[in-house]
Parts: C-alpha cells; sequence; structure tokens
C-alpha cells in the first residue's frame, strides 16, 4: 500500500489506533538503541497476529516528528528487519518506507502484514488490541493457529455414489455443505461421474 503525506499528515493528527502506532526514537550515533530489540519484536509480532498495521518510527506518541539523519534511518531499517528475520518466529517480512514529512524531517514508516501463522516474539505471543498490544491468550493462540491453519487447507469432498444427483441438485447440497464448513478452501466446484465434488 502507498501511504501519501496528506495521509501521514493526517494520521499524526488523529493519532494511534488499532492499525497505527507511533514510535519514538533514541540514537547513539547512528545506531538504533530505544525502544529495545525485544519491545520492537513484541510490537511487530503483535500486529502481525491481528490484522497487521503500520509503525511511525520517529514520531512520539502525541504525533510529533522527530528529526532523524539518513544514516539513521537506513541504520533503523536494517535493525529491523533483522528483529523481524532472527528474533520473531516464524519470521515477519515487513515492508519499509523512507518518508519526508512536515519541515523536511525523515520518518520511517513500516508495513507489518498480517501473518499467516502466529507469531512468537521474545516476551511471548502478543496481538494488537485497539491502540496498545496484550499477551495472547492460550485459547486465542489455538483458535488463530487452526483457523489460519485450516484458511490454508484444501477440502476434497465427494457425496457417495448412492447419491445420483443433478448437477442442480449438486450445487444445492454443496452450497449447504459450505454454509456448514466454510468457504475457506473452495477452489472449485465440478461433477465427478455422475456424483457431485468439491476439490
Amino acid at each position: 500500500m502507498t501511504y501519501n503525506d496528506e495521509e501521514i499528515l493526517r494520521r499524526l493528527r488523529i493519532g494511534e489506533d488499532s492499525a497505527w502506532e507511533f514510535k519514538q526514537l533514541e540514537f547513539s550515533g547512528d545506531r538504533p538503541i530505544s525502544p529495545r530489540r525485544d519491545d520492537w519484536a513484541n510490537e511487530i509480532a503483535a500486529f502481525a497476529n491481528a490484522s497487521g498495521g503500520v509503525l511511525l518510527c520517529g514520531v512520539s506518541d502525541d504525533g510529533e516528528v522527530q528529526d532523524m539523519s539518513r544514516e539513521q534511518i537506513v541504520r533503523l531499517d536494517a535493525h529491523l528487519v533483522e528483529i523481524c528475520t532472527d528474533t520473531i518466529k516464524p519470521p515477519v517480512r515487513i515492508k519499509t518506507h523512507h518518508t519526508e514529512v512536515a519541515d523536511g524531517k525523515l520518518v520511517l514508516l513500516v508495513e507489518v502484514p498480517a501473518g499467516d501463522s502466529v507469531h512468537e516474539a521474545p516476551g511471548g505471543s502478543y496481538i494488537r488490541v485497539g491502540a496498545s498490544k496484550r499477551r495472547m491468550t492460550s485459547d486465542e493462540r489455538l483458535r488463530q493457529a487452526r483457523f489460519r491453519w485450516f484458511d490454508e487447507q484444501p477440502v476434497h469432498f465427494v457425496l457417495g455414489e448412492a447419491q445420483r444427483l443433478t448437477e442442480n441438485e449438486g450445487r444445492e447440497a454443496l452450497v449447504r455443505i459450505v454454509d456448514i464448513v466454510g468457504r475457506s478452501a473452495l477452489v472449485e466446484y465440478r461433477p465427478v461421474e455422475g456424483t457431485v465434488g468439491l476439490i
């Protein structure tokens, strides 16, 4: 997704929510030292375990933009990619955008995609809820793992040979079956030698 200047400035005015997080930074020279590595990992994993989101780095909680150098942004970018690859399991594949906002100040915009499994950070499993993160319960972790696993599995179903249905009867039966089991992996419908198949 592309974020234009107007959208970023609007977000700075209205603040954080379930999809946006501002991160104020501290550097030692060009090296990022705060937030700590584990804090970054927990925040990114929380977005990945929810619906994804955006980190706007170099911005205080009240929307004030820091002044970072190009070298600082480059080091921060590499630092976050390394955290996502080495610290979060399974890894999260972020997209980073070096962006100039008000008064020529630079920020790093980080897009975190929704994950395809439960992502573990050093602090455990977190999920984004509203404008903050919270630790996932064991039931939430199990439910999310099942949901995402089932969402990727193909469904194979053939009505028994004893049930000789017309194509229209088969489609009606299929609609009822999909209502029961969900649409997660419906790829193709076709009659199979006088029966109805869901492949």
